[in-house]
């Protein structure tokens, strides 16, 4: 009955997330990581993304928000909240790199305006590669 409720074995995929998640992790480098801002420095999180990349910061706020001792929210327009400022944690998420509204959204964050530190790998094409990371203080 199972299987034919699940021919896809959905079921065990999510219940090995955990584990995937772990595996992920421990996979992963962050370049530049020495040019983020301390942690004890960050007043609030800012996750900037549209579509599918959004999808990433609902993730963050769904998981870890209970967690954090700093408020987070998730930015999907070309408008940066109000309250953004040097001491605020921007990460900008596109997985084209060229997404208009991410990269609005980013530059405003990475202005003199606010002088909030940005991690924002984006527009891969100026840059020179996809991975690039920026820290603007």
């Amino acid at each position: 009955m199972a299987l034919a409720l699940d021919s896809q074995g959905m079921w065990d995929v999510t219940a090995g997330l955990p584990e995937q998640v772990a595996d992920a992790a421990s996979q992963c480098v962050i370049e530049h990581a020495d040019k983020l801002p301390a942690h004890d420095d960050v007043e609030n999180v800012v996750v900037l993304g549209m579509g599918g990349s959004g999808i990433a910061g609902d993730i963050l706020l769904a998981s870890a928000g209970p967690f954090m001792s700093v408020p987070a929210v998730v930015v999907k327009s070309y408008t940066l909240p109000a309250f953004v400022t040097e001491n605020s944690l921007v990460i900008a998420v596109s997985y084209s790199g060229d997404t208009e509204e991410t990269i609005a959204t980013a530059s405003e964050a990475a202005a003199d305006r606010t002088g909030a530190r940005t991690a924002a790998p984006l527009d891969h094409r100026a840059a020179g590669r996809a991975d690039e990371t920026t820290s603007e203080p």
